[in-house]
């Protein structure tokens, strides 16, 4: 299949995937209880997979080890200081009382810039994911797929995360127009991070490389927070 073809058809079926994860997520059947937790675990997992098995071994042959691992490690530490400062201003938007009626008060008083603000920061981080979907089918479709599943978990935890945390907080139709808002970036990203990838060899192993790092950082990101919880 081409490599374009493919993909659309992975970066549309995550989203389906997403879709009918976020319908499953709400039931309290146990076994999707199960599933959900176990998602990170399974996020974790592929995404390192991802990198050390498939990404690495088809970039550093062009590239070499140190150059690859030079461009993970400044992306790492970039989204580090990037995610930190977004995630800071995330909570700023979204903190609130828990009474309920200061709850009901701040709904209100939610303007369209704060709004613009978040759906700013949820897209962005979307726009990156969808980047790496796009590299990664430049490579090969098997790499592509695999990056899709991958990303799949994160994208799933992130959006559950991100919906429940906002639908205490803003509008409902607020919430779920800010989720759809960067699921399209996703797709947008993707689409267009494969069309307009150099045909330069150097140029595209930089830019997987890149995507390598990306998931490299929601791996560790992943990780802190089970540590994290589990210390409570």
């Amino acid at each position: 299949m081409d490599p374009m073809v493919s993909c659309c058809v992975a970066a549309v079926a995550v989203l389906l995937a997403i879709a009918c994860a976020f319908r499953l997520a709400r039931m309290k059947n146990k076994l999707i209880v199960t599933i959900r937790k176990l998602s990170p675990y399974l996020a974790i997992t592929l995404g390192v997979l991802s990198v050390f098995m498939f990404i690495m071994d088809d970039v550093v042959e062009y590239i070499g080890f140190t150059s690859f691992f030079v461009v993970v490690g400044i992306v790492i530490a970039a989204l580090i200081l990037i995610g930190h400062s977004f995630s800071i201003c995330r909570r700023s938007l979204l903190h609130s009382d828990n009474k309920a009626e200061k709850t009901a008060k701040k709904k209100s008083r939610f303007g369209t810039g704060a709004l613009s603000a978040l759906c700013f920061i949820d897209a962005l981080s979307m726009a990156m994911a969808g980047f790496a979907l796009g590299v990664n089918f430049h490579l090969n479709n098997g790499t592509g797929a695999i990056v899709a599943i991958t990303l799949f978990f994160f994208i799933f935890l992130q959006q559950i995360a991100s919906i429940e945390r906002m639908e205490s907080v803003i509008p409902v139709n607020a919430a779920r127009a800010n989720v759809l808002i960067s699921l399209g970036a996703f797709l947008a990203a993707a689409i267009i991070s494969h069309v307009v990838l150099a045909d330069d060899l150097t140029a595209s192993c930089i830019s997987i490389s890149i995507a390598a790092g990306y998931l490299m950082y929601l791996s560790l990101w992943q990780f802190y927070f089970l540590a994290k919880n589990a210390k409570k």
